[in-house]
């Protein structure tokens, strides 16, 4: 029931992806298309010395929910996220607890009660890196087939050709990019072995003229999974270099098997 580390910094990365910034439409190839996308975002990103998100996210399996306050923070390549659960609604009350999740610009830590703290493997962060540097590589593994609408807006929808099952060049395998803000509407991928999309919505001005969906959806095999809401974006808060230094992290105390047998009594069948 609770998201691993690898997948919070997955949706990071996913909301990362859909910044961008008004523009107008022209024809373009799929390669030009994710290229803007992608130099869209390295230009918002080179604006801002750091950036603080504030979310709620909320995990639904097996018609029970849990909900979490998300908070990312971002300084150049370095990021932090920090996750605490809140409540559930399958009639039991989870104690709140915090995993954090620390990229320092060569490898990440995760924080948790579960595992306490631990260095992730890289191949289990190959996608998880903020780095949204992936144009280029893909110029001859992306196909422009088309145009449809998504959520009342024209859309270019491009097919992506995957590398193998660590491929860190795009989450997706296809993505749907408005025609005219070249904003990611929606992408399809594989989320716990299973077909997956995200559709991304409520998109509003965070930084001048710089834009990100305040709303992402997540559905696997076409169930509702997660859905993320964006209460807040802060610019240039002047983030200490602590926050992103591994060697500050505390370690948490590691929950006993009574701990979490009786934390997950609330999820069990009614």
């Amino acid at each position: 029931m609770r998201p691993t580390g690898r997948y919070v910094v997955s949706f990071v990365v996913a909301v990362a992806v859909s910044f961008g910034l008004c523009g107008s439409a022209m024809s373009m190839t799929a390669a030009e298309i994710l290229k803007r996308v992608s130099g869209r975002y390295d230009k918002l990103m080179s604006s801002v010395r750091d950036m603080q998100i504030d979310q709620k996210m909320i995990i639904v399996q097996g018609g029970q929910a849990v909900t979490s306050t998300v908070k990312t923070m971002r300084k150049g390549e370095k990021y932090r996220v920090e996750m605490t659960s809140l409540d559930n609604a399958g009639g039991g009350q989870m104690p709140k607890m915090t995993t954090v999740v620390v990229f320092d610009g060569k490898e990440t830590w995760t924080v948790s009660p579960f595992v306490g703290k631990r260095r992730v493997k890289q191949s289990n962060v190959k996608n998880a890196t903020p780095r949204i540097k992936w144009s280029d590589k893909l110029k001859d593994r992306v196909r422009l087939v088309g145009k449809e609408k998504v959520g009342g807006r024209q859309a270019w929808v491009i097919d992506v050709k995957q590398a193998g099952p660590d491929d860190e060049s795009l989450p997706f395998s296809k993505v749907w990019v408005d025609v005219k803000s070249y904003q990611v509407l929606k992408g399809k991928l594989q989320l716990m072995d299973k077909p997956a999309e995200m559709r991304f919505s409520d998109f509003r001005k965070v930084h001048g003229d710089s834009i990100m969906p305040f709303l992402q959806e997540t559905f696997v095999g076409g169930v509702l999974f997660s859905k993320i809401i964006i209460k807040s974006v802060k610019t240039n808060v002047g983030l200490s270099d602590d926050l992103f230094d591994p060697n500050k992290l505390e370690p948490a105390r590691r929950m006993d098997m009574h701990e979490m047998q009786e934390m997950f009594k609330g999820f069990k069948g009614n």
